[in-house]
């Protein structure tokens, strides 16, 4: 089943790309940003405590998907990690987009089952300038690193 789902690169409870469909996507659309010329950002979502279950996640993971830009890659990258490669995004548009997915997946979601209380989540980005050519998992890992430092 692990190998279908890598293969499918969906993951499925959530319906978002798998961390998998997420790097090829991700690098399909860098490549698509160095060409144009664009700036391009990425974004890390966690939630602030760990969710009680998978059944959470996938909810989690469906609110990201219908709060979403099309022209976006959103990703599940582990059971509780959320990922957005943006392009044509700069740094102001990146703080914006994070803020902006960060209330509506908190408002989709509602009180977290078996917690009785609302969901928080950390959030990070990292940008570049169209000038840049960094790669989209150079992009995660600074937004990861945000993450754990802030």
């Amino acid at each position: 089943m692990d190998h279908l789902t890598v293969e499918s690169l969906i993951d499925r409870g959530s319906g978002l790309y798998n961390s998998h469909g997420f790097a090829q996507r991700a690098d399909e659309l860098a490549a698509l940003t160095r060409r144009q010329g664009v700036a391009a950002a990425c974004a890390v979502f966690q939630p602030s405590e760990d969710l009680p279950s998978r059944a959470s996640g996938d909810r989690l993971g469906r609110a990201f998907k219908s709060v979403g830009r099309l022209s976006d890659a959103i990703g599940r990258t582990s059971h509780s990690e959320f990922v957005v490669f943006a392009p044509a995004t700069n740094d102001w548009a990146a703080a914006r987009l994070v803020r902006r997915m960060r209330d509506n997946v908190i408002q989709e979601v509602g009180p977290v089952a078996d917690q009785g209380r609302r969901l928080t989540l950390k959030a990070a980005y990292s940008a570049t300038l169209p000038a840049q050519k960094v790669e989209p998992s150079v992009l995660l890992e600074r937004a990861r690193n945000s993450l754990g430092s802030s």
